[in-house]
């Protein structure tokens, strides 16, 4: 028997957006506001590398309900770079060739995204592991994250909608593990451009 071969690379991706506080059906794509990526090894499934990016929007008033599942709010995207710099940097920095998951769409916002913006795609391929457990289990809605994993009987840090790339420690992040909201008492120290990651001041 043939031995099967594996992804020769693949790379996690989080996106974070500035949803609308009231959006209807046709409404077009919110802006991208960060991005997290990491890298893992397939034989393994180990972590190998992660990034983290803020991304500056063109409409730079964050809504209510994007800052409440969030924590971000304006005054953090000021500093924040286009999405034009971060899709350079991904494409020169990360595997072109790899396999890109997310639990979710976020691999075809993206894909928009970049071609709104006459933007190479960095990633070639993007598997929606939301859909992938629906029809490997022959459900007939989609489950949360959360609830994913508690079937298939995996511990969760219980962060949501932070786009801090996947198994970064949620004691590491700028927000409550548990609310989403940032840390009353810390400072938060952005590395938005040279060094792809974020780090608490206590």
């Amino acid at each position: 028997m043939e031995e099967l071969k594996t992804l020769p690379s693949a790379v996690y991706l989080d996106l974070e957006w500035n949803c609308a506080d009231m959006s209807r059906q046709g409404d077009p794509d919110p802006e991208i506001v960060e991005i997290g990526l990491a890298e893992l090894d397939p034989i393994s499934l180990r972590v190998v590398r992660e990034a983290n990016y803020l991304v500056r929007p063109r409409q730079l008033d964050i809504s209510f309900h994007c800052t409440s599942i969030t924590g971000l709010t304006r005054d953090d995207l000021l500093t924040a770079r286009p999405l034009r710099d971060f899709v350079t940097k991904i494409t020169e920095e990360w595997p072109a060739k790899a396999t890109c998951f997310a639990w979710g769409t976020d691999g075809q916002i993206l894909t928009r995204a970049c071609q709104a913006k006459h933007l190479t795609v960095p990633f070639r391929r993007f598997v929606d592991l939301n859909r992938t457990v629906q029809q490997i289990l022959l459900l007939s809605e989609q489950l949360s994250v959360q609830h994913a994993t508690a079937t298939f009987g995996l511990s969760s840090d219980g962060c949501q909608h932070m786009a801090v790339a996947a198994r970064l420690p949620c004691t590491k992040s700028p927000r409550d593990p548990c609310s989403g909201r940032r840390v009353p008492g810390r400072t938060v120290r952005w590395f938005r451009w040279y060094e792809p990651r974020a780090e608490v001041l206590d």
